[in-house]
């Protein structure tokens, strides 16, 4: 699975879901990380383009890592890989995001988040709209 690096955003977009500038964004999953032991220098790991951590998702669960694949893109390009252990997939035939491709906040595919954005359905979310355009 490739991850796109983004600069930091607001605590206040942290449950966004809707269509960025970027493109759409779903909130997919939730929960806590941690790094491992030898890679609690966050800061340093990133920059020498690997961190190892623990996630603790709804969905996804487990040892992790995060390795750089590129440095001279506009963005920086990661490859985020799941490790053995104990939560591990023992039958690969599907990935969890085909199994479970939708929101874990509202539901939706990400095909519905964007035809919501574009054709909010009541008048308050137009008008909401036309505040967050300015």
């Amino acid at each position: 699975m490739l991850a796109i690096e983004m600069e930091d955003h607001r605590v206040a977009n942290l449950l966004f879901e809707g269509v960025h500038d970027t493109g759409p964004i779903m909130l997919w999953d939730r929960g806590t990380w941690e790094p491992h032991p030898e890679f609690e220098d966050i800061e340093s790991c990133l920059r020498n383009g690997i961190l190892r951590f623990t996630l603790y998702g709804e969905r996804l669960k487990g040892g992790w890592m995060l390795a750089r694949t590129n440095r001279n893109a506009s963005r920086t390009v990661w490859t985020l890989a799941k490790l053995a252990d104990r939560f591990i997939e023992s039958t690969p035939d599907k990935s969890i995001l085909e199994e479970q491709p939708n929101s874990i906040k509202s539901g939706l595919t990400m095909e519905e988040i964007v035809r919501d954005w574009a054709t909010p359905k009541n008048k308050y979310a137009r008008q909401t709209r036309l505040f967050d355009e300015t």
